[in-house]
């Protein structure tokens, strides 16, 4: 069989997704879960090991009318089912999104992300033809969320890259405004992209094929998928293969050696044409161009019987989002606002002659790519052929199984969303719960504060009234204090001034005595003069009143010194009785000093004391003196003029003294 002449040269553009699996790896299960109620099964693309080669080889048997994959006897298409089972957003999300274009609006995009809307201003990239956010800065922002344990907003982060690098890739470093658009659709209206992700794919592969060079920017995790999907019943069946090794596995498929129906589809309804057009239009972020449904049913469960019409396969391209044509690209938007589904019937796989035979007479047209090796070995050998009886046998028995299990899978999938559903819920519960807890432990702290507050200013307020009780006693204890010290003051100023009184008068008296004391001993010493003339005779008698001389000296000495210590103590008498009557002054007139109460009683009786002794001294001095001239006065002896001058020196004391007396009086 003849090849095609020219191969398609391109390279694959594979993102780099090691830093997205790493956040994924910081998610709990329990985020896991809610990740994937909210974003269908994306985060299964990271766990993709995409082969290059297999999208290399895959591109070169890509027919472009037709927009499918010929291969020697019968053609794959992707379809919008098959990439909805592989992501999972039908079960979610229940329209499809058609707003290509459109500018990122930052308060939706704040709403989506739980993200300051004014920070991610300040992130968002507008320099030259780059827009969008640089791809660094949301990773990083997904690992601090991660590190502070806020693991929505992680998920929701980590749910964005994957659309701007995995589903919807445009540059390498950056999450275009497109992806941006799309997320923020899908997270806050319902809006399921999985069109707009196929139509990056076909019209991805379109454009290379045509200009026959260039890299291939698409969601290459999810072709890859796909494709293995009809080549290999599980993930860890494939092998790493060369671009040889690729190239005639593709070139050596047969119909019967394709895994053509996946059990998981939800294809009883395909999505079979939009609005007026006979086929499904799909809008990318780079363009329009449509795919045909009538040349995928036995992908979907269905059988190919014959080839299909010219209008169910009608090409469908427009460039740069509809610039050149207009009125065509708002068609396209409206047709998705009447998606027409079909049923095709009960499940049936084969493919019947006719159609067979068109896609051979396809191939002899287009011609296949690869020159086929004859020692290469197809891995799965062709079936043995069975009788109707048998088919329909198996069918039937296929089909009711098949029809159990996906109630089965149904059921399950029900049960797992609703079991996540409830492990999400419990454990907001259980935070509510604990945020009750710890705010019901802390409004009993603080109600037991306040109870041991109150019952400590109570305790404290009843020893306050007890001392300011105690208080009042003292202060009334004190003011009876203070009235009986100003009584007996008064008292003691009445009676002070009768002894002053009495101690005029007795000074007066002594006087009189005294008086009478100097005319005596003046008599006394006449006659003592005359009797001394008369007795002295011998010198025996001279001694000794020589002695009696100097005895009666001393006493007048000591009578002097007393008197003088009497006279200083009445000084003090009198300056005490001015201290009483200043301090009756003070305190008649600042009643508040009444801790001076006892001070002042204890003066009182110390000054009472000195008084008594005042009083004691004043009269031995006044009965002592008179007594001592007196005696010396009677004396015979006729006194020396020493004795003489001290007698007068008493004499002018005691008259000292009472001039005292009267002028303090």
């Amino acid at each position: 069989m003849s090849t095609k002449e020219t191969i398609v040269h391109f390279t694959v553009s594979t993102p780099d997704i090691k830093k997205l699996k790493i956040i994924k790896e910081k998610l709990p299960s329990g985020a896991l879960d809610r990740f994937e109620i909210r974003y269908g099964n994306i985060l299964d693309l990271l766990r993709v090991k995409v082969q290059e080669e297999a999208i290399t080889a895959l591109v070169q048997f890509y027919d472009p009318p037709l927009r499918c994959f010929t291969f020697q006897d019968f053609q794959l298409a992707p379809t919008i089912e098959e990439m909805d089972a592989m992501l999972g957003f039908s079960r979610i999300k229940k329209e499809f999104y058609t707003g290509v274009g459109k500018e990122v609006d930052f308060s939706d995009l704040e709403k989506a992300l739980g993200m300051s809307a004014a920070e991610l201003k300040v992130h968002y990239k507008t320099e030259g033809e780059v827009h969008g956010f640089k791809r660094s800065y949301l990773e990083n922002q997904a690992l601090m969320f991660a590190q502070k344990k806020q693991w929505d907003i992680c998920g929701h982060v980590l749910a964005l890259l994957v659309f701007g690098v995995v589903l919807l890739p445009k540059n390498i470093d950056y999450v275009d405004p497109t992806a941006i658009h799309a997320f923020t659709s899908f997270r806050l209206f319902d809006k399921d992209p999985t069109p707009t992700i196929l139509a990056n794919i076909y019209y991805a592969i379109h454009m290379r094929y045509e200009r026959k060079r260039g890299v291939l920017v698409c969601c290459v995790h999810l072709l890859y998928s796909w494709l293995t999907s009809h080549l290999y019943k599980a993930s860890c069946f494939i092998k790493e293969l060369t671009r040889n090794d690729w190239s005639q596995k593709l070139r050596a498929l047969k119909a019967d050696s394709i895994l053509w129906y996946a059990r998981k589809l939800n294809s009883d309804k395909i999505i079979y044409k939009c609005g007026e057009f006979n086929n499904v239009p799909l809008i990318g972020t780079l363009g329009c161009i449509n795919y045909n449904p009538a040349l995928a049913l036995r992908q979907l469960g269905h059988s190919m019987d014959k080839e299909p019409s010219e209008q169910r396969i009608k090409e469908l391209i427009l460039h740069d989002n509809g610039k050149g044509e207009p009125r065509t690209w708002k068609k396209v938007i409206q047709a998705w606002s009447n998606v027409q589904r079909r049923d095709f019937g009960p499940k049936n796989v084969i493919a019947k002659a006719a159609y067979t035979a068109w896609v051979q007479e396809r191939v002899k047209k287009v011609l296949l790519p690869f020159v086929v090796d004859p020692a290469y070995k197809p891995d799965s050998p062709d079936p043995v052929p069975l009788s109707i009886e048998e088919i329909e046998g198996v069918r039937a028995a296929l089909e009711a199984s098949r029809k159990e299990k996906e109630k089965l899978e149904l059921d399950l999938h029900q049960l797992t969303n609703e079991r996540s559903q409830l492990r999400f819920d419990l454990k907001e519960k259980n935070q509510e719960l604990q945020a009750m807890k710890e705010e019901n432990d802390r409004q009993r702290s603080k109600r037991k504060r306040a109870t041991e507050g109150y019952l400590s200013a109570n305790f404290n307020l009843e020893a306050h009234d007890e001392r300011l009780e105690q208080a009042n006693a003292e202060i009334a204890r004190w003011r009876r204090r203070y009235e009986k010290a100003s009584h007996d003051k008064a008292e003691s100023e009445k009676n002070l001034e009768v002894v002053i009184f009495e101690l005029t008068d007795r000074t007066k008296d002594q006087e009189d005595e005294i008086r009478n004391l100097k005319y005596d001993l003046q008599e006394a010493l006449n006659a003592g003069q005359q009797e001394h003339a008369r007795r002295l005779t011998t010198e025996e008698e001279l001694l000794q009143r020589t002695g009696e001389y100097e005895r009666a000296f001393q006493a007048m000495v000591s009578l002097r010194e007393v008197f003088m210590r009497e006279k200083e103590i009445h000084e003090a008498a009198l300056n005490e009785r001015d201290y009483w009557k200043r301090l009756y002054t003070i305190v008649s007139t600042a009643s508040e000093h009444v801790s001076m109460v006892p001070k002042m009683l204890e003066d009182y009786e110390k000054c009472r004391d000195d008084y008594d002794k005042l009083v004691f001294l004043c009269n031995d001095l006044i009965q002592d003196i008179p007594k001592s001239l007196a005696k010396a006065e009677s004396s015979p002896i006729i006194l020396p003029e020493v004795v003489k001058e001290f007698m007068k020196l008493c004499r002018d004391m005691v008259d000292k003294f009472q001039e005292d007396i009267q002028r303090r009086s």
